[in-house]
């Protein structure tokens, strides 16, 4: 769920902005003219979706950072150790 959240997050992002027609820029570095018309129902359905996306990744992301502290202070195991 981490790498499908990481993945659709910007993308869903991405093509909300170009359908509203805004320009992406890129750390203030790039900029990313938009590339499609402007669909307003289409816009929201991606915006809609980047929001909640950006809220499942959010969580998905705590529960794991969890899970290792779990695994970590409470099993003992040697779950940082391989991480590192």
């Amino acid at each position: 769920m981490l790498y499908v959240c990481a993945v659709l997050t910007p993308l869903t992002g991405w093509l909300g902005s170009s359908l509203e027609r805004h320009t992406l820029h890129y750390f203030s570095v790039v900029e990313i003219p938009p590339f499609l018309d402007v669909y307003p129902k289409l816009a929201s359905i991606m915006t809609t979706s980047h929001f909640y996306l950006s809220w499942l990744l959010i969580g998905s992301l705590s529960v794991h950072l969890l899970a290792v502290v779990y695994h970590h202070c409470w099993l003992k195991h040697n779950v940082l150790a391989r991480m590192m």
